[in-house]
């Protein structure tokens, strides 16, 4: 009998410390996922940074002269959403607009992207890339918006403006979506 308790004993303790293994393993291989995922962004800093930074103030500076030059103030600035999505094409039909930014649509296509794919780090990037993102989308959602509607390549940047609307009331996004599985079964 003493035999059969030693025995279901260290089957126990070797079943713990496997869990326990395995628990530990578990969490330095997410541990390390998470660190590659905040590397990824910080080497898309370094060239947004480096490259893009400047393009992207000159461009918002270039927008804002514009928008304060065009903008009547007798009605509080205000355009219907036709009149705004005119100034913008017209915006983009001037000087080097346009390069500036399709340049920068790629680049915050391309964080969208990563992030979407979760390569990338959402609150990294957010922290990084947010408040120019949400510009750049406040300042151009017509085009943008067309964009999309015909098959352009904005879902990323688009995508990433709904998650940092989302996160901003509280929605926050997770790896695995269980009422995603519920609803699909399949």
């Amino acid at each position: 009998m003493a035999t059969h308790i030693s025995r279901a004993a260290i089957a126990t303790i070797a079943i713990l410390a496997f869990a326990a293994w395995a628990i530990l393993n578990l969490i330095q291989t997410q541990v390390a996922r998470n660190d590659a995922m905040g590397a990824r962004v910080f080497d898309m800093s370094r060239e947004y940074r480096g490259h893009l930074g400047p393009a992207n103030a000159a461009f918002s500076a270039n927008w804002n002269n514009y928008l304060n030059a065009t903008i009547d103030p007798t009605n509080n600035g205000q355009l219907d959403e036709q009149a705004y999505s005119d100034l913008v094409d017209r915006f983009l039909a001037m000087d080097d607009n346009n390069d500036s930014f399709a340049a920068l649509s790629s680049f915050y296509e391309e964080v969208g992207e990563c992030v979407d794919a979760d390569l990338c780090d959402f609150w990294t990037a957010r922290s990084l890339f947010g408040s120019d993102i949400v510009t750049f989308y406040h300042n151009m959602y017509p085009v943008l918006e067309r964009e999309s509607q015909s098959g352009g390549n904005v879902v990323g940047l688009l995508h990433f403006v709904d998650r940092m609307r989302d996160a901003d009331r509280g929605v926050l996004h997770r790896r695995f979506e269980w009422h995603w599985l519920r609803a699909n079964p399949d």
